[in-house]
């Protein structure tokens, strides 16, 4: 009985440290090869003023510069910008065919609240 129970701590401890491993993989801080601007990807998927919800929230965990875009809008591009002494957080409306502001300012560890009020969009980066 007492080999089991050891038995069974064992793998619920191999379990745990895999899982620990897992999520450091699935959001990496820093590109390939470290250096740079932080690779921390994020995707709402589509959503629009019609949908609900019809809003997208994703908190930034490590300072940096972010480029985003909407995959169905080519030209339709933002920013956030994270850094010591920023808000934290900060809302960015979506329109016709613009993110407003295009460039929002937001504290490791906050937040940024996308908010659909026209079209068909996502919040994608890369």
């Amino acid at each position: 009985m007492q080999s089991r129970i050891r038995s069974a701590a064992t793998a619920l401890a191999l379990v745990l440290v895999f899982a620990a491993g897992c999520g450091k993989k699935d959001n990496p801080t820093q590109p390939p090869g470290g250096g740079g601007t932080p690779a921390e990807p994020f995707n709402s998927g589509v959503f629009s003023s019609g949908s609900s919800p019809n809003v997208f929230v994703h908190t930034f965990g490590t300072d940096g510069t972010y480029a985003y875009r909407c995959t169905i809008h080519g030209g339709m591009t933002g920013t956030i910008h994270v850094a010591t002494g920023m808000p934290e957080s900060t809302t960015v409306n979506i329109t016709d065919n613009a993110f407003t502001p295009s460039t929002a300012h937001v504290r490791a560890g906050g937040y940024i609240k996308w908010t659909a009020s026209g079209g068909n969009h996502t919040v994608t980066r890369p």
